[in-house]
């Protein structure tokens, strides 16, 4: 599935939030309430397209592995993006994974890519002599029986944050 040509970006017009020279990363989250259908992945994608955001991060997208493999693959070229994803481990936790939308020329400094029981996706990314990590979360709401998940996310988040 791709977008019409309505959602191509026209990188030359001024008034592209997108095409801007500023050195500033703007930075979005969404909870996309799972991202299986194919309608949702164009709505998203033609969101993504049109925004200004340099990293959009992805919760609850609900993508099993074989899933995750495929979404985008045939996009990534031609609007000059790439996506990661922290895809569910199983289908009996429905409401787990997470992803990643990374615009040009951010992607191409993704040097080191970590993944936690789909809960977890930490980008290292490198530039020059700077590294910098860019992580998507996603912790299951606050019920008692989510306790002990919500512990473990916390305590590898801690962990990864210890190493920055």
């Amino acid at each position: 599935i791709s977008p019409p040509n309505s959602a191509i970006p026209n990188i030359n017009s001024h008034n592209n939030p997108s095409s801007s020279s500023s050195p500033l990363i703007n930075f979005g989250q969404i909870n996309v309430n799972g991202l299986c259908s194919p309608v949702r992945q164009l709505h998203l994608l033609n969101y993504f397209l049109h925004s200004s955001f340099g990293v959009l991060s992805l919760n609850d997208t609900r993508l099993t592995s074989s899933s995750a493999k495929f979404i985008y693959q045939n996009e990534h070229s031609l609007y000059n993006f790439k996506s990661y994803w922290a895809p569910s481990l199983s289908n009996s936790r429905p409401h787990d994974g997470v992803g990643l939308l990374l615009r040009h020329p951010l992607h191409k400094h993704v040097q080191k890519i970590d993944l936690w029981k789909g809960h977890l996706l930490k980008l290292d990314l490198f530039f020059h002599q700077t590294k910098f990590s860019i992580i998507s979360a996603y912790l299951p709401p606050y019920y008692s029986i989510h306790y002990k998940e919500r512990d473990a996310i916390f305590a590898q988040l801690n962990l990864w944050l210890d190493k920055a």
